[in-house]
């Protein structure tokens, strides 16, 4: 136990709040990652039992996947900001991390509405705030596992950089000066940081490019092949 005591000292960051900043950046990234598209048609199933145009709810589902990869880049630059925050780590992480987040949730949200929506009276008035909150307190629990990491890890980073707004956390990421042996160079950690973004974000980047393409000839192939019907 004691043994076991002093190595998560030696990797727990030298501020414990970059370790909160670490868990949020951790769940971010994972997040898009998990089955939002089966918890989406189960989101669909409960508000159309007996089915719906099975098109457009691929359509719509090939759009919640696409929105997913703003999501992926904020991952990747929280990851950076870690090991390399810059000289603005704050304007870099409302930017490049907060923003591409949340348009994509929104967006995101808006898909979800528009596929688990019950049809309305047209004597209903139209109170569109109304029905929003009414459909949101409805589906609260329903929603995809990876869009409750997503929001919970916005928390997280949020309370970070609030801190580090004002000067109480500092970045980069730094572990206690007792856990790096005195026989090693200086700058090992720098080359370790290094390689973690060389393993991590090529391997990443490269993988969602090649499913955006995929995403992409899925979906564009029925309207070219609709196109070339009309044309010949």
């Amino acid at each position: 136990m004691k043994r076991l005591g002093q190595f998560l000292r030696s990797v727990v960051p030298s501020d414990p709040w970059q370790l909160v900043f670490l868990v949020g950046v951790v769940l971010l990234f994972v997040s898009p990652r998990l089955p939002w598209r089966t918890s989406a048609e189960m989101l669909a199933a409960k508000a159309f039992p007996f089915g719906r145009n099975s098109d457009t709810l691929l359509k719509n589902l090939q759009l919640v996947v696409a929105f997913l990869y703003p999501v992926t880049f904020a991952g990747l630059v929280a990851y950076l900001t870690c090991f390399y925050p810059g000289p603005k780590p704050v304007r870099r992480v409302i930017w490049f991390v907060f923003l591409p987040t949340l348009v994509s949730l929104a967006l995101i949200f808006s898909i979800f509405y528009r596929i688990s929506r019950r049809p309305s009276s047209v004597f209903e008035p139209p109170a569109f705030l109304h029905l929003s909150l009414q459909w949101l307190c409805s589906n609260i629990w329903d929603f995809p596992v990876g869009l409750y990491f997503c929001v919970f890890s916005l928390l997280l980073i949020l309370a970070f950089v609030i801190r580090l707004q004002f000067g109480k956390s500092s970045l980069p990421l730094a572990l206690p000066l007792s856990s790096t042996p005195s026989d090693e160079a200086p700058d090992s950690w720098s080359r370790t940081r290094l390689l973690i973004l060389i393993l991590l974000g090529p391997l990443f980047v490269l993988r969602g490019l090649v499913s955006l393409l995929l995403a992409s000839f899925l979906f564009f192939k029925p309207i070219a092949s609709t196109y070339l019907s009309k044309c010949s």
